[in-house]
């Protein structure tokens, strides 16, 4: 599989602000696994693991300074999201919607970066077809937990 340049680019910046450690490459095991080590995913494995858990986020790393999930809605669907006590930045795989951050709006489709602050309300609507999206937590306080919310 081939992954887009901007996915590459991403992981690259998560790499220079933290140590990637996640699931091991074949042949790895638990005794290998250093904070300096790179580690690569494949996207349709990590959407068909969040397919298969059932909701519409899947939390794939965890570092001490980043945390990063997949986040899948249905065209039509509601995005019952809240504020986050972390910053977060979200890449548009595949879709189209309208993000509101705060009092804005803004259309996305794939190739869209959109940041947005800790503690703005935002959230997707007007989903036009399914929306797939990368989302990159920043280093949170343990205030507020990706992997124990119901959405991205």
């Amino acid at each position: 599989m081939t992954f887009p340049s901007s996915l590459v680019l991403l992981l690259a910046v998560a790499a220079a602000a933290g140590a990637l450690v996640g699931r091991a490459f074949p042949g790895d095991g638990p005794d290998r696994l250093t904070e300096a080590e790179l580690r690569s995913y494949a996207l349709d494995d990590l959407l068909r693991e969040r397919a298969e858990a059932g909701g519409p986020w899947l939390e794939f790393l965890r570092t001490p300074t980043l945390s990063c999930g997949v986040y899948v809605l249905p065209k039509g669907g509601k995005d019952g999201q809240s504020a986050h006590a972390r910053d977060e930045v979200y890449h548009v795989l595949a879709g189209r919607a309208t993000l509101t951050v705060g009092p804005e709006e803004v259309p996305v489709a794939p190739g869209s970066v959109v940041f947005v602050r800790r503690g703005i309300d935002h959230r997707f609507h007007s989903i036009e077809e399914e929306l797939r999206v990368l989302v990159f937590f920043a280093a949170g306080t343990g205030e507020d937990d990706p992997a124990a919310e119901e959405d991205g």
